[in-house]
């Protein structure tokens, strides 16, 4: 069987793909309704699964298209959808004549038996007739959209809080850490320090500290030492050294450093601590 499966998210149509393969049909990808529509007019199709909100064309409109279309109306169609949950969406899914509704992530076995089941259809459902009419569709599914980007407002809001506070945590131990917080670009100079390692470089702020390299403070017979550490640690390793330090004032101290790499998100070292 080839079946044509909307879906915007990569990873849910992997997933998805992966699933019908293994039960032995042939699959044809759309990244949304508008790409679907362009497969059904070039490729035989066999059953649809499609997700709902998707960009050009969400699947509600693709659904609405597809039961007005002569040659595509008896298609089985079914919903798969991780955020068009309530029984309200639910309802309108079968109204606009869904064979069925899925809620991500579902179990391979439930995708199969909806699949298999809605293949055995000999009858399909129409669109409800009031919504034949193209102005009812807009109306139904704008208000949904409407509500799910009041929903994903309301949660991203609640985690933008949540990361806030926890970044405002994190600054106050970092601030009242006994022990020399720091960070080090790759070229070796202070990105970030907190109070404590500030006051072990005598310095009332990081912008007295920061133009320089923090190997300047080193006493000079630590300095080649510090540097292959720093070296090892951008090379993404990790070390512990003993080292000697002179503060702006000219005071002498005797420091250990566990030093380990920084990574950006895309695994690439950028910093040390």
């Amino acid at each position: 069987m080839n079946i044509l499966i909307a879906e915007d998210h990569p990873i849910n149509l992997k997933l998805l793909r992966i699933t019908l393969e293994d039960a032995g049909h042939h699959v044809l990808e759309a990244k949304n309704g508008a790409d679907a529509m362009t497969t059904l007019a070039h490729e035989p199709v066999d059953a649809i699964i499609s997700d709902i909100l998707m960009p050009k064309m969400d699947g509600y409109r693709l659904c609405f298209e597809v039961r007005s279309h002569p040659e595509w109306r008896r298609l089985p169609f079914i919903f798969y959808t991780a955020t068009y949950l309530s029984p309200s969406d639910e309802k309108l899914c079968y109204d606009l004549g869904a064979d069925d509704f899925l809620r991500k992530p579902a179990a391979p076995a439930a995708i199969a038996s909806a699949l298999d089941a809605a293949l055995r259809k000999t009858v399909r459902a129409s669109p409800k007739p009031a919504l034949m009419n193209q102005t009812v569709v807009l109306k139904e599914y704008s208000e949904r959209l409407v509500n799910k980007l009041e929903q994903k407002n309301a949660e991203l809001a609640a985690t933008v809080e949540r990361l806030q506070s926890s970044e405002e945590r994190l600054q106050a131990i970092v601030r009242t850490e006994p022990e020399c917080v720091k960070i080090v670009s790759p070229e070796g100079r202070l990105l970030e320090m907190n109070p404590a390692g500030l006051a072990m470089l005598e310095a009332d702020s990081l912008s007295q500290v920061s133009e320089g390299r923090l190997l300047d403070f080193i006493v000079p017979d630590h300095r080649a030492a510090f540097g292959q550490l720093h070296l090892r640690v951008m090379s993404g390793g990790s070390g512990i050294l003993e080292f000697e330090i002179v503060g702006l004032k000219g005071t002498r101290r005797w420091l250990e450093t566990h030093a380990a790499p920084l990574r950006d998100k895309q695994g690439k070292v950028s910093s040390l601590r």
